[in-house]
């Protein structure tokens, strides 16, 4: 699952040109294990769907910069998870609310 552009909706999520956001944004570091559960180019999808997670009451939500071939990406990560079982158990309650993703090591 590394969605590049618009991802599936979850709970109805979009985008909306007269909406606002209150975020809050620091710097932090991962370690353990996270779950990667989307990857956009643009940042209002990126923005509508953390709205959407916090909204189902998901909580340790990080957004990875980084580069694929040479476009920017916005990977939105839930982690950082001890070991890879607590990370596979949290995946599998994400699944239930219909919230794909995958487990990997944060290095």
């Amino acid at each position: 699952l590394d969605v590049v552009g618009q991802a599936p909706s979850i709970n109805g999520d979009h985008v909306s040109r007269n909406e606002f956001y209150k975020i809050d944004i620091s710097r932090a570091k991962l370690s353990g294990y996270g779950i990667q559960v989307a990857s956009f180019t643009d940042l209002d999808h990126l923005i509508v769907r953390l709205n959407a997670l916090e909204r189902m009451g998901v909580g340790n939500l990080y957004v990875q910069i980084g580069t694929v071939d040479t476009e920017t990406v916005h990977r939105l990560v839930i982690g950082g998870y001890d070991d890879r079982p607590s990370a596979e158990a949290a995946l599998k309650t994400l699944k239930k609310k219909g919230v794909p993703g995958f487990v990997f090591q944060v290095r």
